[in-house]
């Protein structure tokens, strides 16, 4: 059924009627404006509309992670990525927006200036604050993830109610879109790519562009001229609004930033070429120059970083090929999700995937409802084209349903395997490598297809008389259940299994803090660099050191610095399976103690724990999980053969050289 072009009212139109009889009962100064007060009562409406979406998603997170029964101080993830996202989330707190933790990386402290992550300003601004709330790091977690699905859902909705869809049709509809599978993919490993509420306002911002002459002028049948005429044409409120947002997704996720810029500039060429036109490259230079200058400006710190101190291509280091590694898979849109509550389906994704040779990233489906969307943008794009020079405003059906098909196919053109991206790697772009995750943008282009196939189910149900209207009632309620039913499993959740683990280093950790001084300095062996260290241990996966970073108050740890920076590089002299050789210089850095974790030993430790106890005895503090954590006090007085100070000093040096020079006060007086 093709789509009817629709005619609504604009959004300055008065929403209360006029009798023709003045009101003589409020003076005139004091009288407020029809149109003011229609203004504030669709606003007030439209906030009570959000709200209630918000409280939607909280209900259905609540009932999908049974939040009842889970313990919010420990996060429900708690293995690999999810360690490293829960201490900067630690860091957060304890440290604020600032990129530096002395108590990781010890004794020189940390910096996270090496990744140019500035476009996630906005959510750890949001993060801090939620410290203010509660300082436990896994409450701060679980609270954030949880919200999460409330800001996505709400901020769809908007954007939604903004392009006229009726509460009835937005509400399902955003609250599918904060449940697709790449939301429980992502999980707490990738907490920040899990709240995507900027996709939604970056759609917004791209079909505000691409249909800037209906959307953004007074009169666009008339195109100026001249530039004064087009300064008097522009609707400078409606310009304002698409600017602002496109600042606000440049401070909100680094991923989105980059890929709403480059659909913008290809999209907006194409569209120029066809229309012989530059005016519409004026308006999308714009918005990309502002994201570019608002995403620029958050990066300072790190510009500034790397001014003084060079790139570090050992900490974050990409190569173009990665980007067949995690890209778009169309195949991935359209199947079943693997956790798929249907067995039958779940085999159908299981058999489709067996022995492919690129599995890129999980979390890339759509759904049966999605897919329906992704097929019919493409329909309406293959089929019926973008009309030239196009006059029709932003929210019309059929100009929306053009724009949708476009912009899905040339986002799916970026990020599939060995797409458009992997020239952008090439050129200099190799930084974002999974552009898999491109998915955010698509699904809310596939599902906005979906809402206005609602919308039209909806209105031909209530022109059938009250059978209609009951079936109008429950056809939204239908689909959202369905489609939660199909894409709403939470695939990431070790809670559980990991509870007791956390409590035994709780244990363990507070045990030392009772035998250390405030803010003494403890060396972690083995010694593992960070980040990404690819090397799978016996009996756990990278990032496991943050550990006991994470369940301590008062302490500074060694594990953290990032590596190909001297002032963590120093630690891989220390041979992490004969660790007595360099004590004196770890006791000349200002280390009280040593930790030693048995289960990121292929041996269990044995040969490191042997050459420390030559040295230093029987371990003083041992964790009650098998014996998982030992401790050796590096002040003990049973340490009959320790160095003096001067000892201590020169093997310092020898570890770190000219580094010495910049340890704290404390370890240089010894």
């Amino acid at each position: 059924m093709p789509l009817r072009t629709t005619s609504v009212p604009s959004v300055g139109d008065p929403g209360v009627e006029r009798t023709g009889e003045p009101d003589t009962s409020t003076p005139d100064a004091l009288r407020v404006p029809a149109r003011t007060t229609g203004r504030a009562r669709r606003a007030g409406i439209m906030a009570v509309q959000a709200a209630a979406v918000g409280l939607g998603a909280l209900a259905i997170v609540t009932w999908l992670y049974r939040l009842w029964d889970r313990s919010l101080s420990v996060p429900f993830e708690n293995v690999y990525d999810a360690r490293q996202v829960a201490s900067s989330v630690r860091s957060l707190i304890d440290h604020g927006l600032f990129a530096e933790n002395p108590a990781l990386g010890a004794p020189f402290g940390r910096t996270r200036f090496d990744w140019p992550a500035a476009g996630e300003l906005l959510q750890r601004a949001v993060i801090v604050m939620f410290g203010f709330v509660d300082r436990r790091y896994g409450v701060v977690m679980n609270a954030y993830y949880v919200f999460g699905f409330a800001a996505v859902a709400v901020v769809a909705f908007l954007v939604l109610r903004v392009l006229r869809f009726g509460f009835v049709v937005a509400a399902p509809i955003a609250l599918l879109y904060a449940f697709l599978p790449y939301h429980f993919f992502h999980g707490e490993s990738h907490l920040t790519r899990s709240a995507y509420f900027s996709a939604p306002l970056a759609a917004l911002v791209l079909l505000s562009v691409l249909s800037f002459r209906g959307t953004l002028l007074r009169h666009p049948h008339q195109f100026p001229r001249s530039w004064s005429g087009l300064r008097r044409d522009v609707r400078w409120i409606r310009v304002g609004g698409v600017v602002g947002l496109a600042a606000v997704v440049a401070l909100s996720e680094t991923m989105t930033t980059v890929f709403t810029i480059c659909a913008l500039t290809i999209v907006a060429g194409l569209v120029a070429i066809r229309d012989r036109s530059p005016a519409v490259l004026v308006m999308a230079g714009a918005v990309a120059l502002t994201i570019g200058i608002v995403y620029g400006a958050a990066l300072l710190p790190n510009l500034a970083y790397w001014h003084d101190n060079g790139r570090n291509a050992s900490a974050v280091r990409r190569i173009p090929i990665e980007q067949e590694l995690y890209g778009l898979k169309i195949s991935q849109l359209l199947l079943p999700i693997p956790e798929h509550r249907w067995s039958q389906l779940h085999s159908l994704q299981r058999d489709a995937t067996d022995r492919t040779t690129i599995p890129s990233e999980g979390g890339q489906g759509l759904g049966a409802l999605g897919a329906l969307g992704f097929l019919g943008a493409l329909v309406g794009v293959l089929t019926r084209g973008v009309p030239a020079r196009s006059t029709r405003p932003v929210e019309d059906r059929g100009q929306l349903w053009r724009l949708a098909g476009l912009l899905t196919v040339v986002l799916v053109l970026l990020g599939t395997v060995s797409g458009l991206a992997l020239l952008a790697a090439v050129g200099g772009a190799g930084q974002v490598r999974t552009w898999g995750r491109v998915v955010v943008l698509i699904a809310f282009f596939a599902l906005l297809v979906v809402a206005m196939g609602l919308e039209i189910a909806v209105r031909w149900l209530k022109a059938r008389g009250t059978a209609g209207l009951v079936g109008a009632s429950l056809l939204p309620l239908a689909v959202l259940g369905f489609g939660l039913w199909d894409t709403a499993v939470p695939v990431r959740f070790d809670q559980e299994t990991e509870a007791p683990r956390i409590q035994a280093a709780s244990e363990f950790v507070g045990e030392i803090e009772r035998r250390l001084p405030t803010d003494a300095a403890v060396f972690q062996l083995p010694v593992i660099p960070y980040p990404e260290y690819q090397a799978q241990y016996a009996r756990v996966s990278d990032y496991e050191q943050m550990l006991p970073y994470l369940v301590s108050h008062d302490l500074r740890w060694s594990y953290g610095g990032n590596k190909g920076r001297p002032e963590a590089d120093w630690q891989q002299q220390v041979d992490s399976a004969d660790p007595a050789p360099s004590l004196a210089g770890l006791r000349g850095l200002g280390f009280d103690g040593v930790v030693l974790d048995t289960w990121q030993y292929d041996d269990g430790g044995s040969a490191a724990i042997a050459s420390l106890e030559r040295e230093l005895g029987p371990a003083d503090v041992v964790s009650s999980d098998d014996a998982r954590w030992r401790f050796w006090d590096l002040r003990r007085e049973a340490w009959v053969a320790g160095p003096t100070g001067a000892e201590a000093r020169r093997a310092a040096r020898d570890l770190v050289g000219s580094l010495v020079g910049e340890l704290p006060a404390d370890a240089r007086e010894r």
